[in-house]
């Protein structure tokens, strides 16, 4: 078994695993924690919450959801019906997260305390305005625009280069959904220079000949699947290559404030544009000019 890989554990175990998460944490940049949520309250209501909002955007379709239906199931319906309708759904977990039931899990006492060791008693925890991202695979290649190349996640964030990124598997895994590709200890190469690829997306410069000193390996997650990554360490996604399977994963993202880099530019987290709402538009009959 790869060294970063933590089998049997639930989160009232963290706190006594500590210091060999953190030693290994600093080594390779990633802790992974199959099976850790399964089951969990906390969980499970997180993935009912985001039923309930499939379910709701099904129902103006006459379409219903099951109970326990898969997420990665969900998404292959919702393609056929209405695929761009996800991102009611995708808003609603991202940049913040914005269910109750997701934001249990993300400062839950098992993450802050896991943050706590690997970044030291020092540490200042924050999390960036882009940190939050509930991800919805769906097949087609037409999605695949939005798959990453080589590059870390602090281009995307800022804040603080001092930070991680900390993975949830929301559904089942098979083989042609898609995952991700990573190279575990190329995060002590520091922040590296990268560009724009031809979707707008960073990518690390040289990629390629630059983690061919490292280990490649890849990762599907499971429903309950944890993992902490190093927003450092170089990993690229796994495209959906399937003609009728979905995948989702939440992720979170925290920044330690205390790093001189970041306070360089005043700890400025990256902000990217998201749909909204407004009173005077939304209740126009109740607002006058």
């Amino acid at each position: 078994m790869d060294p970063w890989v933590f089998s049997g554990l639930k989160p009232d175990d963290v706190a006594s695993h500590l210091d060999e998460l953190s030693e290994c944490y600093a080594e390779h940049g990633l802790v992974v924690m199959p099976g850790l949520l399964a089951g969990n309250e906390d969980f499970v209501r997180y993935l009912d919450a985001i039923r309930f909002m499939f379910g709701q955007i099904f129902a103006r379709y006459g379409e219903r959801i099951a109970q326990g239906e898969d997420i990665g199931d969900i998404l292959v319906r919702l393609k056929r019906i209405a695929p761009l309708d996800g991102r009611i759904v995708a808003d609603m977990g991202t940049q913040p997260n914005k269910f109750a039931a997701g934001n249990r899990i993300k400062f839950a006492d098992f993450v802050t305390r896991l943050l706590e060791k690997i970044f030291g008693n020092d540490a200042v925890i924050a999390t960036p305005q882009a940190g939050d991202t509930l991800h919805l695979f769906m097949p087609g290649e037409e999605f695949h625009r939005y798959n990453l190349p080589i590059h870390q996640d602090y281009q995307y964030l800022m804040q603080s280069p001092r930070q991680a990124t900390l993975y949830l598997g929301l559904s089942r895994p098979y083989g042609d959904a898609g995952g991700l590709e990573y190279w575990p200890g190329s995060h002590k190469l520091g922040v590296l220079p990268c560009e724009r690829n031809e979707n707008g997306a960073f990518r690390v410069m040289n990629g390629d000949e630059l983690m061919k000193q490292f280990r490649h390996e890849r990762y599907l997650w499971e429903v309950g699947d944890v993992s902490l990554f190093d927003s450092l360490m170089c990993h690229r996604s796994i495209p959906n290559t399937s003609a009728d399977r979905g995948r989702s994963v939440q992720i979170f993202r925290f920044s330690d404030l205390n790093n001189v880099v970041g306070e360089k530019y005043d700890w400025r987290s990256t902000i990217y544009e998201r749909r909204g709402a407004r009173f005077e538009a939304e209740h126009a009959e109740l607002f006058k000019e």
